[in-house]
């Protein structure tokens, strides 16, 4: 795995893959003239796999990401990493801890389940993972709502038999990001796993909710969906 690290100071004692990218980069609007020469020489090199470069620092690194055809971008800065992810659409982790790969959750909306959509899920690196589907309330007969949740539910125990590492399927009512941020507290998951569309200039309000408010690491990849509707569109 070919993982773009994008501060040095990241915990050196995570498992990020075998091959791991350090990328620093000096922010053209901060730094002018000598400001970035001294910036420069303050920046410890940390073997041949380390990159520094100026300029604006999400396109930078979504640059590189793309450059380096990387498997996915980790770093600790939650603003830095929702504008990255409006510029690449290569798996951005940020990183909240020190095991983010230890247990996931993901946001699954019930549409489509195929073999190119298994063989995506059984490619995040984690050691286990959760299916979590919200449904909002705006269903105005509690019947109906009920009926759905049966359907869901008996949709995601069919995609949890196909997949080795899924360990559980919840469904939630309420508002999306309230309840993946508390779904993921009861759980007690290492990382909370979002795909979203980008319509206009943002993620959406529920992925940047979650990014900054959840206690566990958050991955956020574009590129899960292909807008096939399979995964949660946050």
């Amino acid at each position: 795995m070919r993982v773009l690290i994008v501060s040095e100071e990241l915990p050196k004692d995570v498992n990020f893959g075998e091959e791991r990218i350090v990328l620093s980069v000096i922010d053209s609007k901060k730094f002018k003239g000598r400001g970035i020469i001294e910036k420069r020489k303050s920046i410890r090199l940390n073997g041949d796999n380390h990159f520094v470069t100026l300029g604006n620092p999400a396109e930078e690194v979504a640059k590189y990401s793309i450059a380096l055809n990387v498997d996915f971008v980790v770093l600790q800065d939650v603003n830095l990493g929702l504008k990255v992810a409006l510029n690449t659409p290569k798996p951005i982790l940020i990183l909240k801890g020190k095991d983010p790969f230890k247990s996931g959750l993901i946001c699954y909306t019930p549409v489509l389940f195929n073999p190119m959509i298994k063989k995506k899920i059984e490619s995040l690196p984690f050691e286990e993972l959760y299916l979590l589907h919200v449904l909002e309330p705006i269903v105005p007969h509690r019947a109906k709502v009920n009926s759905k949740a049966q359907d869901v539910k008996k949709f995601l125990k069919n995609v949890e038999m196909k997949l080795e590492k899924v360990k559980g399927v919840h469904i939630r009512l309420g508002d999306p990001s309230n309840e993946i941020l508390k779904t993921a507290e009861e759980l007690k998951v290492t990382c909370v796993v979002l795909s979203t569309d980008i319509k206009g200039k943002g993620l959406g309000k529920t992925t940047e909710k979650v990014a900054k408010e959840s206690k566990s690491s958050v991955l956020i990849w574009r590129d899960l969906i292909k807008r096939n509707g399979f995964i949660q569109n946050v």
